[in-house]
């Protein structure tokens, strides 16, 4: 509890020295910050310090020390100078706990302490602009936000998406300037590199940095630099100032029959003389890595991207003969040619991707020679620095990937008490349900539900799925009817309702998702049609790409829960 103040109550000041009054709290250097003419020191000092008492942070590897937050909040709050009341000012923005915030910002509000107007206007800034960088070959792009306060200032974040592993924040950083002044210092490094510079939808912009940045969150083992991940809690504050409703693009589900395609159209250019059908497979396995994993474009090849697919993926993903891997860099200078010419990349850039190959090829020849090379989960051990043989280090990352499955699995069904209660009976052939659903859509929603059935049917076969579609379906009728009253066509409507049902079940696999909806007539993504459902059952916070959960096990079929239980009962 903050302690009385006493006295009448007036603005308190630096004493004539310009040096802050004395006071013995360990952190009272940072009331030093209020001098200066921009917030990015203090915004950072804060944001460093909300990123190690987040809670919500959890490693597979070594647990981390970590402040306790309520402990120093506490301590804040109690204590009145400059250097705790600057302290909450920035928590007040960037915690990502509301309840939190605004405990800082009801403090702050009685607090005397002449401050400068900066500091007050900081929860007034505005984001002017997003701008992105591009790259050609696909490696990643920076996502540039200008910040601006009324006072003047101006602040640019500058976060690097890396699509190599995984299209995840990789590193992100803060520099008191604008982006053009920014972008000018880019190009000085980036001239050569067709490199280009593009105005981004605000709202997209949000969903796909909050996906990237919770994407990177799960990496393992976790990515860090001198400034990631300890600025993310100022950069999630600035994407909260952008406008919501933006979708996070969808990875393509590339078709088998689109895949063949262009295995036939490269094996039949001049790039691919001298190779025979024997050299078919690698190509497909070229591809498989080149359409599922990094930018998810088989026609463009970075110098990272040829690196990772030499020496880690294919020695630890493709098992097949020694002859037959060897040939794979010679196939892959020929793709790489074909795949840049049809693309459009400059010759230039391609060489730099040709040259990796001739810079690892030996080590990749060494490393599928080795019929002892790891692979699968010894590959995984082998990124955190411990043998295959270090069985202490295989029953703690056992015991702690227990935990977080079970942790997962509690989010999943609704809580403790709904996972120590669950069962494994399976849903009954229920028919639509549509006591809850307005009468004004009800016509709709019949409409919707003769689709679902349709592709549960066609496509699952399973009556549990169909029973847990159609109990979704009504659910979010009747917890937003305004979604089913807009002008919109019901296909999308039904697709996005078997999708958030099928990945909740763990239905869906490589490729599924465009043969699913196809039945509908749909090509692309359904994400965007799911959000309004998802939230109108109370689910929107709780699903995503990594753990689609719903919140209940009402949607849950058995064989979804069975294996839920068996981890719980520990079979």
């Amino acid at each position: 509890m903050t302690p009385k103040r006493t006295g009448a109550a007036r603005p308190r000041h630096f004493d004539e020295q310009g040096a802050p009054p004395v006071d013995e709290h360990p952190l009272a250097y940072i009331g030093d910050m209020l001098r200066l003419d921009h917030p990015l020191d203090l915004l950072a000092v804060g944001s460093s310090m909300a990123w190690v008492m987040d809670p919500k942070q959890v490693e597979l590897g070594p647990e981390p020390e970590r402040t306790d937050r309520t402990a120093l909040l506490e301590s804040l709050l109690a204590h009145d100078d400059p250097a705790t009341t600057a302290l909450l000012g920035v928590f007040a923005l960037v915690l990502d706990d509301e309840l939190a915030r605004r405990r800082c910002m009801t403090e702050l509000a009685g607090r005397r302490w002449s401050t400068p107007p900066w500091f007050r206007a900081l929860g007034d800034a505005v984001v002017e602009r997003v701008v992105e960088s591009v790259d050609p070959l696909g490696d990643g792009d920076n996502l540039y936000l200008q910040l601006h306060w009324p006072t003047g200032q101006v602040l640019t974040i500058v976060a690097y998406v890396d699509h190599n592993l995984g299209s995840v924040v990789k590193d992100a950083f803060a520099v008191p300037m604008e982006v053009e002044e920014m972008i000018d210092v880019t190009r000085t490094h980036v001239d050569d590199r067709g490199i280009t510079f593009v105005e981004v939808d605000p709202a997209a912009a949000r969903a796909r940095l909050e996906q990237a940045i919770d994407w990177s969150n799960r990496t393992v083992p976790p990515l860090e630099t001198d400034t990631w991940p300890v600025i993310q809690p100022l950069l999630r504050w600035a994407l909260r100032l952008l406008p919501a409703g933006g979708e996070a693009p969808e990875p393509r589900e590339w078709e088998l029959e689109e895949l063949d395609t262009i295995v036939g159209r490269f094996l039949a250019s001049p790039e691919a003389a001298g190779l025979g059908g024997a050299d078919a497979d690698l190509v497909d396995h070229i591809l498989w890595y080149g359409t599922s994993y990094g930018s998810g474009d088989p026609y463009r090849w970075g110098p990272p991207r040829v690196e990772i697919l030499l020496l880690d993926w294919v020695p630890r993903k493709i098992i097949a003969p020694f002859e037959e891997l060897a040939r794979l860099p010679i196939v892959l200078r020929a793709f790489i040619r074909w795949a840049h010419g049809e693309a459009g990349i400059p010759a230039e850039l391609g060489a730099e991707s040709l040259a990796v190959i001739d810079e690892y090829e030996d080590d990749y020849l060494a490393v599928i020679a080795d019929d002892g090379r790891a692979q699968g989960v010894d590959a995984l051990l082998e990124v955190f620095g411990y043998p295959d043989d270090d069985d202490q280090f295989e029953i703690e990352w056992e015991a702690r990937w227990a935990e977080r499955m079970r942790s997962s699995h509690v989010r999943a069904v609704g809580g403790e008490d709904a996972y120590r209660a669950l069962d494994a009976e399976p849903l009954p052939d229920e028919p639509l349900d549509l006591d809850a659903v307005p009468d004004d859509i009800r016509e709709r929603v019949l409409r919707v539900a003769a689709l679902v059935d349709r592709v549960c049917d066609e496509f699952f076969g399973d009556i549990e799925v169909r029973t847990a579609c159609r109990r979704f379906l009504t659910d979010s009728a009747a917890g937003d009817p305004t979604v089913f009253r807009r002008r919109s066509k019901d296909e999308p409507l039904a697709g996005a309702v078997c999708w958030v049902v099928a990945n909740a079940n763990g239905r869906l696999q490589h490729g599924d998702t465009g043969q699913m909806l196809s039945l509908l007539g749909i090509k692309g993504s359904v994400s965007g049609r799911a959000k309004p459902l998802l939230d109108a059952v109370g689910a929107g916070e709780l699903f995503d790409t990594y753990e689609p959960h719903l919140g209940t096990p009402r949607y849950l079929t058995s064989i979804r829960r069975e294996g839920m239980i068996r981890r719980r009962d520990g079979g």
